[in-house]
């Protein structure tokens, strides 16, 4: 990495507040920090993935959304539930098709 790396001490992205940089860095040398979570939970997250905003919890915006949603979202969220709506839209569209002819 070039360059000095971006002092995020202090700052706040999403429910993620900086807490201080970690003596360690990933493989391509770039900067990782301590956050603290709206929950009170601490994770290690990359600078860059702070900025633009690739992470904005330590997880639990996640698991909240999920069990805010209705059944149907969350069978959408899932694999299976992904591989039954690509069924369910085929078995539509070749109905769609028997009964345009």
């Amino acid at each position: 990495m070039s360059g000095k790396p971006i002092n995020e001490l202090g700052r706040s992205y999403g429910r993620l507040t900086v807490v201080r940089r970690c003596y360690f860095q990933d493989a391509a040398g770039r900067a990782i920090w301590r956050c603290r979570c709206a929950c009170g939970k601490y994770t290690n997250v990359l600078g860059a993935d702070l900025r633009v905003g690739r992470v904005k919890s330590c997880g639990c915006l996640r698991a909240e959304t999920i069990q805010n949603a209705t059944l149907e979202q969350r069978s959408m969220w899932s694999r299976l539930g992904g591989i039954a709506s690509g069924v369910s839209k085929r078995r539509e569209k070749a109905e769609l098709a028997v009964y345009a002819e």
